[in-house]
């Protein structure tokens, strides 16, 4: 198929056909209907649709969609990107280097987006790209256009500090197999605070999310090594591991403290409400959009912004 003939087909000129699939506002909004339901008719329509969609589009890339942990954040983009006329399409990569890179090289080559926003990828160096991509994780991507870096050091050892402060001195952790760098840094917080690392109170769960903290103190209860204050890797696994802790009687906070990372939107209505290290809230998803704005507007933004975290305290962790 042919404009010439698609023309002929609506009984429109070739010009008026060309301009219906601009969507030039020369011709008017019955003709442009005409023309659309000839081409729908012919199997053609994407063939000769050239417009520009009349907002810009943020490619947001995230490891994986079932975390709440991740979802709010992507909501929270959606709605700061909405605010300045922004929309959003967002995919996972299943902590997979290889999808990430598959999932940048579509939104580079294949579609049609102004940014792309790469959450938490463990790769060093992306695929070569014109499409501005922004890292947001807890390392350095030489070769992003701007990497917003989350310290995730200050605040496990603000928590230790917390707990040692409290004159307690018997510290947990809990973790999952995706959860290896915090583990990393829990260790170098207790070193570094010149405790010693009990391995009997730390425990690695095969399970993921609510069901990996449930075993996990499972574990640690059956193992007769539960320790005075817990710090989970993050809040489904500290939901999980309440759970079982109130089905066998352990009593939050008074028998052991618990301290966990991410700050959910359900942390606080959890009983007890959870203390929570926030990472990616409110302050993550505006520094995001207002760097985009200032590349897209040719801005010379600084490369490398560090984003602090902040410990939230509630009862999970009080001091009676």
């Amino acid at each position: 198929m042919t404009l010439t003939k698609l023309a002929r087909i609506a009984n429109v000129s070739v010009s008026t056909a060309s301009k219906a699939f601009s969507m030039s506002s020369d011709i008017s909004e019955l003709t442009r209907e005409e023309v659309f339901a000839a081409a729908r008719a012919n199997g053609c329509f994407k063939k000769f649709f050239n417009a520009k969609y009349p907002k810009y589009i943020a490619a947001v890339i995230c490891p994986e969609l079932n975390s709440r942990y991740y979802s709010d954040f992507c909501f929270s983009m959606q709605k700061h990107f909405g605010e300045v006329n922004f929309d959003v399409c967002i995919s996972s990569y299943g902590f997979s280097d290889a999808a990430a890179r598959d999932r940048i090289e579509y939104y580079e080559k294949y579609a049609d987006v102004d940014v792309i926003v790469l959450l938490d990828s463990q790769t060093e160096h992306l695929p070569p790209h014109e499409t501005p991509i922004i890292n947001i994780s807890s390392r350095n991507i030489e070769n992003a256009d701007l990497n917003i870096i989350l310290d995730m050091e200050s605040p496990m050892d603000e928590a230790v500090k917390y707990f040692i402060n409290s004159n307690i001195y018997d510290i947990g952790f809990i973790g999952e197999k995706l959860t290896h760098n915090k583990l990393l840094l829990f260790k170098q917080a207790i070193l570094n605070n010149k405790l010693s690392l009990n391995e009997e109170t730390v425990y690695i769960s095969g399970e993921r999310f609510e069901k990996g903290g449930y075993d996990a103190a499972q574990h640690l209860l059956s193992s007769g090594r539960l320790p005075k204050a817990l710090i989970c890797a993050y809040d489904d696994m500290a939901f999980g591991a309440v759970k079982l802790f109130n089905e066998k009687g352990i009593h939050i906070p008074s028998d052991v403290k618990i301290i966990s990372f991410d700050n959910i939107s359900t942390s606080a209505y959890s009983v007890p409400s959870l203390s929570s290290v926030e990472f990616l809230g409110k302050k993550a998803a505006e520094l995001t959009v207002s760097s985009v704005l200032d590349i897209l507007n040719g801005g010379s933004s600084e490369k490398n912004h560090t984003l602090s975290a902040k410990l939230i305290l509630r009862e999970s962790s009080e001091i009676q």
